[in-house]
């Protein structure tokens, strides 16, 4: 059970560390000033998670802006969707806010080309930057099934988290290899889930819950 505990923590310590290959995760504190310029030190030279984050904050920080981009978005869908946060616990916190920005993108374009709302323009994204966030969603979306299908699990068993975990690894191997371009974000993450599946294999448990899965499968367990 100790392994089933860890999962979430060790999948947060992998997606923190694709996070920082993709974005200042300073600029996920409410303190810091938004961020509204480009960074030499990032692989895409423009912070687009950053730049969507601080767009996001503007917007809900005020009750005009948040009623215009309300009407905006009413123009798109019948539900008035409204923007997501990212907060610094929840790394899935991010790629919801990502995934919220692309649903959204129509208004976004909306409010940061309205004249009325000109300080809003320096988050403006182009279809370079959309792109990206897209790449990005696509990325994390695959820490965040895996760390669904667990914590659906009633009775959660070391013998069904290894695997899922070895899965996990394995999607993001792929993905990387699909995508070479992506291999410098993917690759940070990857590290971390390797480096504890290389202390997991050392361990009597590994053993014990392999065995077990193989029960399971030949109907014996």
């Amino acid at each position: 059970m100790l392994f089933d505990s860890c999962f979430p923590h060790i999948v947060n310590l992998a997606c923190k560390a694709v996070l920082a290959a993709i974005t200042d995760l300073t600029y996920i504190d409410d303190t810091i000033e938004d961020y509204s310029d480009y960074d030499p030190s990032f692989t895409y030279t423009k912070d687009c998670i950053a730049t969507a984050r601080s767009l996001v904050n503007a917007i809900r920080n005020s009750n005009i802006k948040k009623q215009q981009f309300s009407t905006y978005v009413q123009q798109y869908f019948e539900e008035d969707y409204k923007l997501l946060r990212d907060v610094t616990t929840r790394w899935s916190s991010t790629l919801l806010m990502i995934t919220r920005v692309l649903k959204l993108k129509d208004a976004i374009e909306d409010i940061t080309h309205d004249n009325e709302f000109r300080e809003l323009s320096k988050y403006q994204l182009d279809e370079h930057d959309w792109q990206l966030l897209e790449d990005y969603k696509e990325i994390l979306q695959i820490p965040h099934a895996f760390q669904d299908i667990l914590g659906a699990e009633t009775t959660p068993t070391l013998c069904y988290s290894i695997p899922a975990y070895s899965a996990l690894i394995n999607r993001w191997t792929l993905l990387k290899e699909d995508n070479p371009q992506w291999a410098d974000l993917i690759q940070p993450g990857l590290d971390k889930l390797e480096d504890y599946q290389d202390r997991l294999a050392d361990t009597p448990a590994y053993v014990l819950a392999m065995g077990k899965l193989i029960h399971i499968k030949i109907g014996l367990g």
